[in-house]
């Protein structure tokens, strides 16, 4: 369950459908009836380990293209001069970007 639970946390973040990722596993993983068994075979362990890491590889590149953005967008700021009131509409993003791991 550990396993699917993270695969649940990444998809909720890179805005990915939860169901069909588990389902590309294994269809027991993401049944809807509580009596379903759910097959915990090693395969089904090793597939959600791949998709675990998968889904951390997109979301390491999708904040490096994001990081790159902002610095792009802070190389324009510079050369046009921009008030720091016009830079304040993008402090949430450019505070994300700066913290993110």
């Amino acid at each position: 369950m550990q396993c699917v639970n993270e695969v649940h946390t990444l998809c909720g973040v890179l805005g990915l459908d939860f169901g069909q990722t588990v389902d590309d596993v294994h269809p027991s993983l993401h049944g809807t009836q509580v009596e379903q068994s759910t097959n915990i075979s090693n395969s089904t362990l090793e597939g959600l380990e791949k998709t675990i890491l998968k889904l951390k590889t997109e979301r390491k590149v999708r904040i490096q293209k994001l990081k790159d953005i902002v610095a792009n967008l802070f190389e324009l700021w510079n050369l046009m001069d921009t008030s720091k009131e016009e830079r304040n509409t993008f402090l949430r993003i450019t505070s994300i970007v700066a913290t993110s791991p």
